[in-house]
């Protein structure tokens, strides 16, 4: 509804541009006799035709009251003859930890499984939000981790924790490796004239910040 679309756009600037483009959308003449048709709250379920693919059957969703989008049994199809998959995630459980099957995410709260053992992100929330959503969750799970420091619920492993982590093969990034890093792609998306260029390559990340 417009109250939480308003409450969105207040909580994330990344919103606020999302919605503004697709606004603009309507007021866009159709230029080459194509349309866009947008349909929010549905899902694809199954694809239609024996040889090639002729509909897509499509299922309307709501959110339950975790906030999570469920189906509500209710389908349509759409004719198509091309289908464009997009990148999807599901997470997956781990031995001994709480594991919620439907929604494919850890169960927790406030980030805390149970103190020494936290969760963020996707396998955290689902599949669903954008870097900034991300950064929320994290904060909530790391306050979650000094609540319980606080209270004296964590212990630390013995000896010493550089050793400790290269005895298991851990490569550690210090602050300075991440400002490194910060700094290359920042030289690199000055070249291209933007902002930044995202260094995507493991070993290069970790020569860059050993370097650094």
């Amino acid at each position: 509804g417009l109250d939480q679309e308003a409450a969105w756009a207040t909580d994330e600037r990344a919103v606020t541009r999302n919605v503004d483009t697709v606004r603009g959308w309507q007021e866009r003449p159709e230029a080459s006799g194509r349309r866009l048709h947008v349909h929010f709250f549905t899902r694809p379920v199954a694809v239609q035709g024996d040889e090639a693919a002729t509909s897509m059957v499509i299922e309307r969703t709501r959110f339950d009251q975790s906030g999570a989008l469920v189906g509500t049994g209710e389908t349509f199809e759409v004719p198509t003859e091309l289908i464009v998959r997009s990148i999807g995630y599901r997470g997956l459980g781990l031995p001994g930890v709480p594991f919620d099957d439907g929604r494919g995410i850890v169960v927790h709260t406030d980030g805390r499984v149970e103190p020494g053992l936290y969760t963020a992100g996707w396998v955290k929330r689902g599949p669903s939000g954008i870097i900034g959503t991300n950064k929320k969750d994290a904060i909530a799970s790391v306050a979650s981790l000094l609540a319980d420091a606080d209270a004296g619920l964590l212990h630390e492993p013995s000896g010493d924790i550089d050793a400790l982590l290269a005895s298991r093969g851990v490569t550690v990034v210090t602050t300075a490796g991440w400002r490194a890093i910060d700094a290359a792609e920042r030289a690199r998306g000055a070249d291209a004239g933007i902002e930044r260029v995202t260094i995507a390559d493991r070993d290069e990340l970790l020569a860059i910040a050993q370097g650094g």
